[in-house]
Order: C-alpha cells, then structure tokens, then sequence
C-alpha cells in the first residue's frame, strides 16, 4: 500500500500526493533534556468566577452536615465557608513557600506549615492539644 499524505489549505482545498511522508511530530521539549534535571512548571492562576467557589460546594455541603450540631445550612453560608476555607489556604500555603523559599528550596514540606501555624498569629489556633500538627511535634522530638 502506498502512503497518502493529505493537507488541507486555507482555501479548504485538499492537496493529497502519494508516497509524501506526513510531517513529523512535533518534538517533546522534555527529551532534549538531560537526565536529572527537572522541568519547571508554569504556575497554573485558579480564577474564580463572580459567585462560585473553586471549591466544590456538594463536599463543603457533606463535611458540614457532618457535624450534628448543625440541622441545616444555608447555601449563602456554606458559600461563605467555601470562600473562607479559599482563603485560608491561600494565606497559610504562602506563608509556607515564603519559608521554603528562605531555605532556598521549592518544595514546601511539612515542617514549613508546622512553623508558619507556631510563627503567625493568624494561624495560632492551629496549635495545642491534640492539634493539627501534633505529629511534627512528636516527629522532631525522636
């Protein structure tokens, strides 16, 4: 069988011409790389819509209903949870890879959260008894 190579032009003509190779790919721009070294990512900007959570609602919804205390929960509110649960990611995942990045890495880890929730203010009510981060307490201790 012979090959066939059709391309189609702006004018929306087919120019097809036996035995034409197709084009090759297009080249992955990873495998120039050499081994061991990463690609850096570009940052992905979530934008939120007027009105709508990058969260989903349904599970903000499920969580809620978790507690007993609770009957029943307006959509306006669990809406507003959702914003504030956007938020507080935002501020502590910051505050986060501004302490790796001190440390002159760019993976945030564990430790860097445990220290922004000790450090803040804002994030003091993450500490205590029985908190959050009571695992990198026990962790740095060993």
């Amino acid at each position: 069988m012979s090959d066939i190579h059709m391309e189609v032009d702006d004018a929306g003509q087919v120019d097809s011409s036996p035995g034409t190779p197709p084009p090759p790919p297009p080249e992955d721009e990873s495998l120039n790389q050499p081994k061991g070294k990463t690609i850096a990512k570009p940052t992905v900007s979530l934008a939120r819509e007027p009105g709508k959570s990058l969260l989903p609602i349904s599970r903000v919804q499920k969580i809620m209903k978790a507690d007993k205390e609770l009957p029943i929960v307006a959509k306006e509110a669990t809406f507003l949870i959702s914003l504030a649960t956007e938020e507080f990611i935002k501020r502590i995942s910051e505050a986060s890879h501004r302490i790796a990045h001190r440390e002159k890495r760019v993976t945030v880890q564990q430790r860097d959260i445990a220290s922004v929730a000790r450090r803040a203010d804002e994030f003091l009510f993450l500490e205590g008894k029985g908190s959050l981060f009571s695992w990198f307490d026990t962790a740095v201790r060993r």
